[in-house]
């Protein structure tokens, strides 16, 4: 079980007690509890509090490798293109970039897990309405980014 502790709080130091706490709790709680945090990078002052650094690809922050820091490290893709050279889930994108993520960037920077943001956010109420009636304004500013909270199965099984 991951406990999801804090979504892209980077720098925000002030925020940095209460992770430990959350942290420390979930910890002695039960350890096999996995803090999970989004981030741009790892962070040394967290270090025991969170399990797993999910970073954003696009920001190419990645800390050097072997990483000894505490926890391990994930990726993530979101609505930021980041620098236009990080793969998209989107459904306008070509299908490698699932790919290229997970089995070339991930393995290259020692990442062992994968965040999705959302695998139901339907649209439409379901699969086939949801892919005919696609959200194409869902993504934080109105970003028009096809696929975005739409469950990977609604278009994996039409791109087949």
């Amino acid at each position: 079980m991951d406990l999801y502790v804090a979504d892209e709080l980077n720098g925000c130091t002030k925020a940095y007690p209460a992770l430990k706490t959350i942290g420390t709790n979930a910890h002695a709680a039960n350890r096999s509890v996995k803090t999970i945090m989004t981030a741009n990078t790892t962070d040394s002052n967290l270090y025991g509090a969170i399990d797993h650094w999910v970073l954003l690809d696009s920001v190419q922050q990645w800390p050097a490798l072997p990483f000894t820091g505490g926890g391990d490290l994930w990726s993530y893709t979101s609505c930021n293109a980041g620098f236009g050279n990080a793969p998209e889930w989107m459904v306008d994108y070509p299908p490698i970039n699932e790919r290229i993520q997970a089995g070339f960037l991930n393995w290259t920077q020692g990442a062992t897990g994968i965040l999705y943001y959302r695998a139901d956010g339907w649209s439409a109420g379901n699969t086939l309405g949801s892919w005919n009636n696609v959200d194409t304004t869902n993504c934080e500013g109105g970003h028009k980014r096809r696929g975005r909270n739409i469950s990977l199965s609604a278009w994996s099984d039409r791109l087949q």
